[in-house]
């Protein structure tokens, strides 16, 4: 019987297929849901950093308005019509990428010339501090400027790709910055400094921007 079995398996009933492409279908509406709200949070930011979001959230909301109608067709037994209004929601969210990519990469640009002004900023006051030490060794002046002076080169050259349009770059040469930072803290820290010194506190010398880049 058991050979039987394996040679023949049992088709599952309609009923029981019926369910099973319920199950499914009620798995891709939670993850599509989940995936919604995590859009609206990042357009509620770029709102408030006074970006023109209203064709995105009222795509969003209608997005939403859709698989609500999934859901509630689906907790009707009416898997047709909660398959149909899936994929009207799926239609009108891959509808959404272009511009809702365009509106990210607004956002990191943005964000990534505040991060490099604060940053800028941050190594000038560091230099002067440690230019006017009067408790910092030769040796350790010599090695603290020397990495601000490359993280400065890593600031210019963010601001070029900035320029160009390659955000991604400049990120990166925005991380080599933040590297040579910490590396003129660590110069620094290796000296014993006495309470008087003028040389800058750890948070002004390596302290990152906490901002958010979409």
């Amino acid at each position: 019987l058991k050979l039987l079995e394996t040679a023949s398996p049992v088709e599952p009933t309609e009923t029981e297929a019926t369910a099973e492409e319920a199950i499914r279908l009620k798995a891709k509406i939670t993850r599509t849901v989940e995936y919604i709200e995590k859009l609206e949070n990042l357009t509620a930011k770029a709102a408030e950093e006074r970006y023109n979001t209203t064709l995105i959230e009222k795509r969003l909301s209608e997005i939403k308005h859709r698989l609500e109608n999934a859901t509630r067709e689906l907790y009707s037994l009416n898997l047709e019509g909660a398959t149909e209004q899936f994929h009207i929601a799926k239609t009108l969210l891959d509808e959404l990428r272009e511009p809702f990519a365009r509106l990210t990469n607004l956002v990191t640009e943005s964000n990534t010339e505040k991060y490099l002004q604060e940053a800028e900023v941050r190594v000038s006051a560091a230099k002067a501090n440690i230019t006017l030490s009067s408790t910092l060794t030769p040796e350790a002046k010599e090695n603290a400027i020397t990495a601000l002076n490359n993280s400065e080169i890593s600031l210019a050259n963010a601001r070029d790709s900035i320029k160009e349009n390659n955000v991604d770059e400049a990120i990166e040469e925005l991380e080599e910055a933040k590297r040579w930072e910490e590396e003129s803290n660590r110069a620094i820290s290796a000296v014993a400094v006495t309470p008087n010194s003028v040389a800058p506190k750890d948070d002004s010398v390596s302290s990152t921007n906490e901002t958010a880049i979409i």
